[in-house]
């Protein structure tokens, strides 16, 4: 069964793809050494988006998809125009056409971003928040 690419499968083979053509004509071995190891990242990447892509089918096509419990409106992705000030949340921006959460809690206080463990402001620009979700570190 053929199975189309979806548009971020199809953007983690071309990143894997320009990777492997910097490794080819790096300058030296450390650089080839670092752009094959970003090609198999975008290639993990690749194929982790498609199993869950693959998953997400199958659960939509059965009957079991019907005792899937939806999140909570309270994990949704939210404007930033919405977001609370000094309240730990987890936040998202849009980097080179990939949404990246990041993986620390940050709180909103008037002209920055802070984080515990950070020193100063953090240097990033959201585009979506959302309140923080139980996690397991």
């Amino acid at each position: 069964m053929l199975q189309q690419l979806s548009d971020v499968v199809r953007h983690c083979y071309r990143r894997a793809g320009e990777n492997r053509r910097r490794a080819e004509i790096a300058p030296n071995p450390s650089t080839a050494e670092t752009c094959y190891q970003l090609e198999q990242g975008w290639l993990r990447l690749a194929e982790s988006c498609q199993l869950s892509q693959r998953v997400s089918a199958f659960l939509q096509s059965t009957s079991i998809s019907k005792y899937v419990v939806a999140r909570p409106a309270a994990f949704d992705w939210r404007d930033m125009s919405t977001v609370p000030f000094d309240c730990e949340i987890e936040v998202s921006t849009l980097d080179d056409d990939v949404y990246r959460v990041f993986v620390f809690p940050v709180r909103h206080r008037a002209t920055s971003w802070v984080a515990d463990g950070f020193p100063g402001p953090l240097d990033i620009a959201p585009t979506h928040w959302r309140q923080l979700m139980n996690r397991r570190w």
